[in-house]
Formats: C-alpha cells, structure tokens, sequence
C-alpha cells in the first residue's frame, strides 16, 4: 500500500495539436492507451484533441518543443519550450 505522504496530486496539461490524426478514437482507445513516457512528477501531459495522457508524472521543463504523436488518435501534439506558455503562445 501506497503511504498517503507518497501520493502526489497531479496536474493536467492539454497539449497544443499541431497536426490532427485520421478518424475519432473510441473511449476504450483512449483510456487504454499507455503513456509515451512515465515519471515521478505532479505534471501529465495530455492530447490536445482527445484527452489520452501522453507523458504520466513529468516535471516541469523535463521535456521542450517535443512533438508526441497520440497512440489513441494520432493527432501529432507539442510540448511547449520554456519560453512559451502551453498552446505555443510566446512569452
């Protein structure tokens, strides 16, 4: 059993879709697909245009400017650079 100290509370952080794959995914492809990348983070980075978790327990700045392709829906997501602000906008 997991002690209550270890749980984190994780944060969701749809990502900015730069290409949209082919078709619309069933709720059973999104919940079963498995992240790209797992950590011990607070961040999960999510798909833009489906909502599957992409990259599980990140830190922040751990990944930038990464483009991830969504095993659910294939829509071709990116990880912002430091210096932009999620959805690609520049700071």
């Amino acid at each position: 059993m997991t002690p209550v100290a270890a749980i984190k509370k994780r944060v969701s952080l749809p990502l900015e879709v730069i290409a949209i794959g082919e078709g619309t995914p069933s709720d059973d492809a999104i919940t079963l697909s498995k992240p790209i990348f797992v950590g011990r983070g607070e961040l999960d980075y999510s798909c833009g245009c489906c909502g599957a978790v992409l990259c599980a327990g990140m830190e922040m700045g751990r990944f930038q400017g990464l483009d991830l392709k969504c095993r659910a829906c294939g829509a071709t997501n990116r990880i912002p650079t430091a210096t932009q602000e999620p959805g690609g906008i520049d700071r």
